[in-house]
């Protein structure tokens, strides 16, 4: 991949007092086209531009120019990462020449503002030779140039694509002395009006606010290396009489009387010091090694508490003007408290121990005297306001300052006090300020004057804000967060929303709104703030105009994707598609009084209502179809896929039909209907099983939520919640059971039907009383009270369920609970259910005692004979067998040889509930098609529900295929009738928490999801009469990343699995076993612990190891996410005892820092997204034995790869080098683009049929991708043992790289170093969400071998460097005449070189 680097010249350059003349590029390339540009009489410079955007209007385009005509020539490279048709347009007034790999692709003339299109040209992955000529041949003139290319439609030309040779690169000490000119406030002095010059603190309200000793030091200073790139004040070195005279007077006459050195109230210094490393100070302020250090920074302030007062801070960052007329502080919007929190902590920064000191005291008249002509004098009053606006009228400003100025008595270097001045600077930036002064063409500078850009610059708004390359606060945050583990956490509310594109984004006012803070908090999760600057109206015209010029497309045929369908139609289709059964932005995006709660930090996006007030239409089309375009790496879904059923499945109406909703006032986006409802009829005679639900469920009334449920819905329609997490009946419903429902990014149960009983107490219900009559409560096993064994369908209708309790810490003892929950149909007396209990294991002398209400309720209750009486709710619950009723409403139960036996029956004297059949809509299918989406293979999509969101897929022994459901159901994929096709779904009739492995067997299924591997156990029709508890132990919570992944089994039986990692905040025990693979051994079961598997950890440090997979030899392989920590998607060679790359929060500490294991394969982002679930490309045994081939040819062993993002299939080679596992990634699928109906959905899970078929499991989740919660299957077949043309794979050798092609290929073309771009970098594991390429370079090919069958080519290269990807893209032409080359791409990491 290119390198992204944040050398930004000219008008974009955030520059630094040290200049760049010794700085050691690491890249082949530089960032920016060189500019040369020439005026009509004879006037040149030279310098980068990082984009061409200009509209010049009448001035000069640079201060070395004078106005009227001029030329510019920009030479450099322009940067295309996919092949395939390009088309430039320009806007401008002018000539325009554009020349591309030596081709003029536009040579035009506008004499207006117009648009000119190129010839489209067709460009491989390379940078291109790239040569624009431009002349302003009126008074009036502009370019700006924007594409379009293979993937995305008309957009700027953006600075990441612009480079030039790095041999070619330059300093630019004109651009560096402007603003130390600028920044050090020269002209003040120098023939200069104050007013046209940046504001100098005013001096005129010293008393009380700051320091006497630190004025008296600031003056006689003769230079502080450690302060020189913050300081603008000049160092003075006056004696210490002269110093003390100048502080006396400052003092004296300050026009405010000083306070106490006392703060107000006091703050919390530790909150305060994170606000300072949230808020956004550190791009202006530094203290320590942390935050910026530039001309325009606003100071250093490791020793401010020597120069300020405790009570100084709260009242500045309330009204600094008030403190001083004259300040350059932006004001945040802060509360009282925030201030003092912030005040506190500032007050302690002092490096030497010294503390302010304001004393109240009279100072001396002489020395006040003799002050106030000191500062006259040494001419302080051409900078600083001064008590009583003190100024020397009569006083002849310096010469103007010109390149011929002389320089030996000059204030650029050290002071001397007889004389002048000084500011101690370094000898480059004095050279700088010569040069500026030197070639700047002579004009007179006046406040007008003063560029948009300068103004950016000069109020550090890209020290804040990433913009094009630079990348704003990010690195000091990410450096903010190492320090402190709370702050990592929250890394991405510590990053300002990036600048790119706000030109376009925004409409004028609301751009002007925004920078004086005048519009409404958009982003109230973030921890960084926006503080309101002062500006006038004509610099914020200057800074509006300059973003709109940069940014703004201007109308054209191409931008916008306007609806012709009547708008009440799309107001009717905007509802849907807003929420949850559309694209499903309220995952991420507040919208009327919705607030998305558990969206990531990283994903959160800014509130949608009525955002066409400040974002423009034309922008809005451009971002939804391709966030990454213009935020990169920007973690939003592109939405390319329209929802099926609407609006005729036609995207640009689907968008309109958002943006409408989104701009009616008042719109609240509908609650989306259920997913789907668990119920029973309630109808004795359909003879209906329970219904089980054990995934995540909410109790919306109680403001509850239960992780790990067991919610039976009885045939009866009574409903009975048992939580496993506290171990007692928590709820009793009569009607629906539960609506399963998909808020944001999470999937969950809402508890249905009318409360008859509710248990708020989370206390277990079962406890055990000594023979001393204390009472003995279970203990918890990890997280749970229970160890929960399984569950059993009755043939009456009810369930049984078997746990266990722990009671005792040191001397435990278990004791095992069969609870049997039987529904009661009408009876005289009611209806309801019973719940037996079986108890074993009792110790000898104890009872056994049940809770059956809460404190609140047994208050309410009517006691009678072994009865408890709600008569208000019309229940009554009572007991039997060896239980005896208490008055406190606990149960107390004798046992009988160490078992206790007793029964309770709920009874409800509610009329019954009856849910009469209806007629059920027929559920949505897939369109069956042959798709065409990689050459040599077919592709179906089966004609099955969209209900199936795949996560897992495996195969029974009959031949059934077997899928899970990101819903939580397991699906039976069959061919009923006989012809090879399955057409077939049937559900299992069981709910689990999003199942992600499988593994099928004759009669049952093993399958892991959220808390544990259970075995279901099904009949022919899908019926399941029992579910068991394999192995659990791992922690888990309602966030929706906790999934558990599998299952690959090797020969002895044992299971492998990987869980995602801890982000959250949460207890030790929910967070074990988060972020690893661990390996299920077979065991045993013994009555204390029947579980089937032991478990032993492989390897941690995962983040989402969505994918896992083994292979034919034995190794076993998982994918992970680019996230934090992980600047890649990787591909994990599982070695047992390893540590990958990513850290659990609960990891975060001090002093953890343990040894990273690489990725085997590095696989870019954003190339792929994420890389989920995979698969070996391995024919099965009995398929090889049949046919005695390799069913997938040349990419047999292979692993296949899902990507869900971009919608694609990758394929991944292994190399094994040196004991080393690694290789290379290639696209196994096209890149669909737009395309929906002849494209994957949204490959997530795969697997290899017994047949031979590589099957896809694909979804569109509405927290994931912009969709509507459906899926689809689709299967792939080779059409022939050789593939097309194309990469096969790509191994390292001791001096570069073999590439082995499918077929042979053309020698001549191979054997040309013009058909290989080849290009390496790294990555680094930081705390940040991502990372940026490192070290990138181009490689140079030495010497190129091709084969004498043509089908292996050896590339030589000067050096390899391990801990490298290499990107690598061949030209087509290698192919040969006529054909096609897929693919034509690799991306090999390098961990080891190998040996010659």
């Amino acid at each position: 991949m290119p390198a992204y680097r944040t050398f930004i010249a000219g008008c974009l350059l955030v520059l630094s007092l040290v200049s760049i003349s010794h700085a050691q590029f690491e890249d082949e390339f530089a960032s920016g086209l060189i500019a040369d540009y020439v005026a009509a009489d004879g006037s040149k410079c030279r310098r980068i531009d990082p984009q061409i955007a200009f509209r010049y209007g009448a001035a000069a385009p640079d201060a070395r120019l004078s106005s009227g005509k001029f030329a510019v020539h920009w030479d450099g490279l322009l940067l295309t990462k996919t092949p395939g048709p390009y088309t430039l347009y320009v806007y401008a007034q002018g000539k325009v020449r554009i020349t591309i790999e030596d081709e003029v692709v536009l040579d035009a003339d506008a004499k207006t503002p117009t648009w000119l299109e190129a010839k489209p040209i067709n460009l491989k992955f390379d940078w291109h030779p790239f040569q624009v000529d431009y002349a302003k041949t009126a008074d009036q003139g502009q370019i700006a140039l924007y594409w379009t290319g293979p993937d995305y439609s008309l957009e700027p030309i953006t600075p990441e694509w612009y480079f030039h040779e790095i041999d070619e690169t330059f300093d630019q000490p004109f651009e560096v002395g402007r603003d130390l000119v600028r920044a050090h406030r020269c002209a003040a002095c120098h023939g200069g009006d104050r007013t046209t010059e940046l504001p100098a603190p005013a001096l005129n309200r010293v008393a009380g606010s700051l320091s006497q000793p630190w004025i008296i030091d600031r003056l006689m200073s003769s230079a502080a290396t450690d302060e020189s790139s913050t300081r603008k004040m000049p160092h003075y070195n006056l004696p210490k009489d002269d110093a003390e005279a100048i502080a006396a007077y400052l003092v004296a006459e300050s026009e405010t009387l000083g306070e106490k050195s006392k703060a107000e109230k006091k703050g919390n210094v530790g909150t305060g010091k994170r606000m300072f490393e949230s808020l956004g100070c550190l791009a202006c302020h530094r203290v320590g090694e942390l935050g910026a250090a530039g001309p325009f920074s606003g100071g250093d302030l490791s020793d401010i508490a020597a120069k300020r007062p405790p009570h100084f801070f709260a009242k500045w960052l309330e009204d600094p003007a008030a403190l001083n007329a004259d300040h350059r502080m932006p004001v945040y919007q802060l509360d009282g408290e925030s201030r003092q929190h912030l005040a506190a902590y500032l007050a302690t920064l002092t490096k030497s121990g010294d503390l302010a000191s304001t004393p109240q005291k009279k100072q001396s008249d002489a020395k006040v005297k003799q002050g106030r002509e000191l500062v006259l004098a040494n001419r302080c009053d051409a900078c600083h306001r001064l008590p009583g606006n003190l100024t020397d009228a009569g006083r002849k400003p310096l010469s103007t300052l010109t390149g011929g100025s002389l320089w030996r008595e000059a204030c650029l270097a050290k002071p001397e006090a007889a004389k002048h001045p000084g500011y101690a600077l370094p000898a480059d930036a004095q050279e700088a300020i010569k040069t500026y002064l030197r070639d700047k063409a002579p004009r007179k500078v006046a406040a007008a004057d003063v560029t948009g850009a300068q103004l950016m610059r000069e109020r550090n708004c890209l020290s804040c804000h990433a913009r094009g390359n630079g990348k704003g606060l990010a690195p000091i945050a990410a450096e903010a967060a190492a320090g402190d583990s709370a702050l990592s956490a929250v890394l991405p509310t510590l990053l300002p929303p990036s600048l790119n594109s706000v030109g376009d984004k925004l409409h004028d006012v609301a751009l002007i709104d925004i920078i004086q803070r005048k519009d409404p908090v958009h982003r109230p999760w973030l921890k960084v703030q926006m503080p309101r600057f002062r500006l006038s109206e004509t610099e914020l015209a200057a800074v509006k105009d300059y973003l709109v010029e940069q940014d703004r497309i201007p109308e054209h045929p191409l931008v916008g994707h306007p609806s012709q369908v009547d708008p009440a139609a799309l107001g009717v289709a905007g509802e849907r598609l807003v929420g949850g059964e559309g694209f499903n932005c309220t995952s991420c995006h507040a919208v009327g009084n919705w607030t998305p709660s558990d969206a990531p930090l990283n994903a959160k996006g800014p509130t949608l209502s009525m955002l066409g007030d400040r974002i423009r239409r034309d922008w809005f089309d451009r971002w939804v179809r391709k966030p990454a375009r213009i935020v990169p790496k920007m973690e939003m879904p592109s939405v390319t896929v329209p929802v099926s059923g609407v609006l005729h499945d036609e995207l640009d109406d689907q968008l309109a039909a958002v943006w409408q909703a989104l701009n009616t006032p008042g719109f609240q986006p509908p609650k989306p209907n259920p997913v789907r409802i668990a119920r029973r009829t309630g109808i004795a005679a359909d003879s209906q099983t329970a219904l089980v639900l054990t995934d995540v469920l909410r109790d919306v009334d109680h403001n509850a939520q239960f992780i790990k449920p067991l919610l039976f819905g009885l045939p009866n329609r009574h409903n009975v919640l048992f939580d496993l997490e506290s171990g007692r009946l928590a709820a009793w419903t009569l009607g629906d059971a539960a609506y399963e429902r998909s808020e944001g990014k999470t999937w969950f149960w809402e508890l249905g039907g009318a409360e008859l009983l509710s248990n708020l107490d989370g206390s277990p219900e079962l406890a055990l009383v000594g023979p001393d009559g204390k009472t003995l409560a279970p203990q918890r096993t990890g997280q749970f009270i229970t160890s929960f064994d399984g569950w059993l369908r009755n043939s009456d209708g009810g369930v049984t369920v078997d746990y266990r309790l722990k009671f005792g810490k040191d001397d435990s003892q278990t004791v095992s609970v069969r609870q049997t929950i039987t529904p009661i149909w009408d009876e005289q007396t009611g209806h309801g259910f019973v719940r037996t209990f079986q108890a074993t294991g009792l110790p000898e002398g104890y009872q056994l005692a049940l809770r059956l209400l809460d404190s609140k309720q047994i208050a309410a209750a009517e006691f009678r004979t072994n009865s408890l009486v709600l008569p208000q709710k019309q229940l009554t619950i009572s007991v039997d067998g060896d239980a005896s009723l208490l008055s406190s409403g606990v149960v107390r139960i004798v046992p009988n040889g160490g078992e206790a036996n007793f029964s309770a029956r709920y009874v409800s004297g509610l009329p019954a509930d009856r849910y009469l059949p209806r007629p059920q809509l027929e559920p949505a299918i897939s369109a069956a098609a042959d798709l065409t989406i990689t050459p040599g293979w077919s592709a179906e999509r089966l004609p099955l529900t969209v209900e199936l969101m795949p996560t897992a897929i495996a195969w029974s022994p009959n031949g059934d295929m077997v899928v899970a459901s990101l819903k939580g159901r397991i699906w039976l994929v069959r061919d009923a009738d006989g012809d090879g096709k399955r057409e077939t779904l049937i559900p299992l009739d069981v709910e689990l928490a999003a199942p992600f492995g499988l593994a099928a067997y004759d009669d049952y299924i093993d399958v892991t999801n959220k808390y544990s591997l259970l075995r279901v156990y099904y009949d022919e029709a899908g019926q399941v009469d029992r579910v068991q508890t394999l192995v659990d132990g791992w922690g888990h919570t309602a966030d929706y990343h906790d999934w558990t992944m599998g299952l690959p089994r090797d020969a002895e039986g044992n299971y492998y699995i990987a869980t995602a990692c801890q982000q959250d905040g949460r207890s030790e025990a929910a967070a074990k076993w988060r972020g690893v693979v661990l390996k299920l051994i077979p065991r045993k079961p013994t009555a204390d612990d029947p579980s089937a598997f032991e478990i032993e950890q492989l390897t941690a440090g995962h983040r989402f190891p969505i994918g896992i997979a083994r292979n034919e030899q034995g190794e076993l392989f998982v994918t992970d996410n680019q996230g934090n920590y992980n600047p890649f998607n990787e591909l994990n060679h599982i070695v047992p005892g390893k540590r990958y790359g990513f850290l659990n929060k609960i990891e975060r500490k001090p002093g953890f820092a343990p040894e990273e294991t690489p990725p085997s394969i590095a696989i870019p982002h954003p190339w792929t997204r994420s890389v989920n679930g995979i698969c070996f490309l391995e024919t099965p045994p009995e398929l090889r034995d049949k046919t005695g081939v390799d069913a997938f040819g040349p990419f047999e062993g292979d692993l296949i790869g899902c990507e869900y993002d971009t919608r694609r299939l990758v394929r991944m080679s292994l190399d094994h080098v040196d004991g080393l596992i690694q290789g290379a990634i290639y696209p196994f699928t096209y890149d669909p683009g737009d395309e929906v109906k002849n494209a994957l959905l949204g490959p997530i899970a795969c697997a290899v049929s017994p047949s031979g078929e590589l099957v896809i499991g694909n979804m569109r989740d509405g927290g994931w991708g912009g969709g509507a919660n459906v899926g689809s299957l689709v299967t792939m077949r080779p059409l022939d043992k050789r593939m097309p043309s194309g990469i096969d794979e790509v191994r390292a050798t001791s001096d570069g790289f073999l590439i082995r092609f499918t077929q042979p290929i053309d020698a001549a073309k191979a054997a040309d170093k013009n058909s290989y771009t080849l290009n390496s970098y790294r990555r680094q594991s930081t705390p940040a969400y991502g990372g940026d390429d490192i070290d990138s370079r181009p490689e140079i090919i030495d010497a190129i071998e091709v084969s004498a069958d043509r089908q292996d080519v050896r590339l030589r290269l000067t050096e390899l460097r391990a801990g490298y990807v290499y990107e690598l893209h061949v030209d087509e032409a290698v192919a040969g005449e006529g054909k096609k080359l897929f693919p034509a791409e690799a991306h090999y990491t390098l961990r080891a070189i190998p040996q010659k």
